[in-house]
């Protein structure tokens, strides 16, 4: 039985540890495939991300370049327009100025002539701020032109930006095509390797049931073994004590029969001391008459043999006095008496049966078996009364009474023996 038991152990320790080592794996390959899941959106997040910000710069760049072509196209038509108004102005100034040079020409007087030049002059000074103001409109020509050569410089890097997103976009591509194949991979390596590990797994458990099964049938066997022994083991107790009780049996048999016989010669012994204090009624019940030396002692007397019961009811009467008469001279009427004051003087009532260990433990109790003491038989008392008295002093069954037995009554002392060494052994 013992070899199968650890035979069974064996196999549930392997089949333990085979279930470990397959949970353990799935728990790994499970893993595995969270990491490559959770890289796998990182990169895709990563991807997107960047086409995002590409895509934004790109239609920055878009905005802003359509930005700066309608205003360098409101500037190029703001100078034309300040051309073409100037050139008017310059024009109609030529002409007023040909016109006041015809008139002059034609003046009649120096005051008209005079007058003709100071508005000359004044025609020349506006076409001199006429040709300032073409040389700034000029300036600010030659400005709206370098802001074009770099809006243009700006678009180029614009393009190349845009070409480097759509470089990087198709980087982003080609990777995540190679994380999509390279997941799938690891996904059919690993679905192999589940479908591997569970085809393993029904191996094992297949292997274990039928283990288990071999492991029940002998733990079956081995279980009504151990019942047929044990209910054996249970028949030869139950026979054996059986034999103990019977002979227990006996033994208190004798034992009891031996009891009443060293109790019918020690009352026997007893009456033949005693018997002079006593007689025996038809009743079969006395009063015992009892003088004390003090409450004390009496007390004693009455838990003495109310314990033992010896007794079925005590009177007891406090400050008696004994008096009596000197016992040897009986015949002379002037002889002194004898007192005892204070003393305590008791009625008790037994059966007759109970006499002899009932003045036994009386004057044990009292400490002298000198103690006065005379036992008056009941002639009559009522039937009642006397099964009562009967009942009140039966004596009680001690054969299981273990608690007056001495613990230590086979055990000797051994302070004497010497004490035994390895020399005692060899």
């Amino acid at each position: 039985m013992r070899l199968a038991a650890e035979r069974e152990q064996a196999r549930l320790a392997a089949w333990q540890e085979r279930e470990n080592a397959r949970i353990a794996e799935e728990q790994r390959i499970a893993a595995i495939e969270a990491q490559e899941a959770e890289a796998e959106r990182l990169r895709q997040e990563a991807a997107q991300a960047e086409a995002d910000r590409l895509k934004a710069i790109a239609d920055e760049i878009e905005r802003q370049k359509a930005e700066q072509d309608a205003a360098r196209q409101a500037e190029e038509d703001r100078i034309a327009a300040e051309e073409a108004a100037l050139e008017k102005q310059q024009h109609e100034e030529e002409q007023a100025q040909l016109k006041a040079l015809r008139d002059a020409k034609n003046a009649a007087t120096q005051a008209e002539i005079d007058a003709a030049k100071a508005e000359a002059e004044r025609l020349a000074k506006q076409i001199s701020e006429a040709k300032a103001e073409h040389k700034k409109l000029e300036a600010a020509k030659a400005e709206l032109e370098l802001q074009h050569q770099m809006t243009l410089k700006r678009e180029a890097n614009a393009q190349a930006a845009k070409q480097e997103a759509q470089r990087v976009a198709a980087e982003a591509a080609e990777a995540r095509a190679a994380a999509e194949a390279a997941a799938a991979r690891t996904k059919a390596e690993t679905e192999a390797a589940v479908a591997h590990m569970k085809a393993k797994t029904a191996a094992y458990e297949a292997a274990n049931a039928a283990a288990m099964k071999q492991a029940e049938e002998e733990a079956a066997e081995a279980k009504a073994e151990r019942e047929k022994l044990a209910q054996e083991a249970r028949e030869a107790d139950q026979a054996e004590h059986e034999a103990e009780m019977a002979a227990r049996r006996v033994r208190d048999k004798e034992q009891a029969e031996r009891h009443q016989r060293e109790m019918a010669e020690r009352k026997a012994a007893f009456e033949k001391v005693f018997r002079n204090v006593w007689g025996v009624g038809a009743t079969a019940t006395s009063q015992v008459l009892m003088l004390s030396k003090d409450d004390k002692t009496s007390k004693k007397v009455i838990r003495d043999l109310f314990s033992d019961t010896m007794v079925a009811d005590i009177d007891a009467h406090s400050n008696f006095i004994r008096t009596y008469k000197n016992e040897t001279k009986l015949n002379d009427i002037k002889t002194d008496l004898h007192f005892h004051n204070d003393q305590i003087f008791m009625e008790g009532v037994t059966q007759d049966d109970r006499i002899a260990e009932f003045i036994e433990t009386a004057t044990k109790a009292e400490g002298s078996d000198k103690m006065p003491l005379l036992v008056v038989p009941l002639h009559q008392a009522s039937k009642e009364y006397l099964e009562w008295v009967t009942t009140q002093t039966m004596e009680f069954d001690k054969s299981e009474a273990h608690y007056d037995d001495d613990p230590f009554a086979n055990h000797a002392p051994v302070a004497h023996e010497e004490i035994a060494g390895m020399k005692d052994f060899q």
